[in-house]
């Protein structure tokens, strides 16, 4: 059984566990439905269901937005370069010196962003 089988029968059984107690809880607090220890067993129980939900399924979450952020990181810097490709391009026509410098200075200023979230997302996956 690889890990990821072993993670997600993990899961499936803390959620079946969580699900279980639940449903005792709905039962006691069904029968006695003025009781404040049945009432407070109830909301014990939908919370652990509830964090219990969210820690099965953060973690897949998680990976397809690191994802999802990896290839917008990456189609960004294809950008960039695609932007520094066509300033270099029509710099020769660019009579204007102070928009020549001042291009330039943008220009590495984004790619020293592109680059550090670019970076951060290759570490993380």
């Amino acid at each position: 059984m690889s890990r990821k089988q072993k993670r997600l029968l993990s899961a499936a059984k803390e959620l079946a566990d969580a699900t279980a107690q639940m449903v005792e809880a709905a039962k006691m607090c069904a029968s006695r439905p003025n009781d404040r220890e049945s009432q407070d067993a109830l909301k014990r129980a939908a919370e652990h269901l509830r964090s219990t939900t969210h820690a099965a399924v953060g973690t897949t979450i998680k990976r397809k937005v690191i994802k999802r952020l990896e290839n917008a990181a990456k189609h960004a810097a294809a950008t960039a370069t695609q932007c520094i490709a066509a300033s270099q391009g029509v710099g020769p026509h660019n009579t204007n010196v102070h928009s020549q410098v001042k291009s330039k200075k943008e220009m590495w200023n984004e790619m020293g962003n592109f680059s550090i979230i670019f970076f951060c997302f290759q570490r993380t996956s």
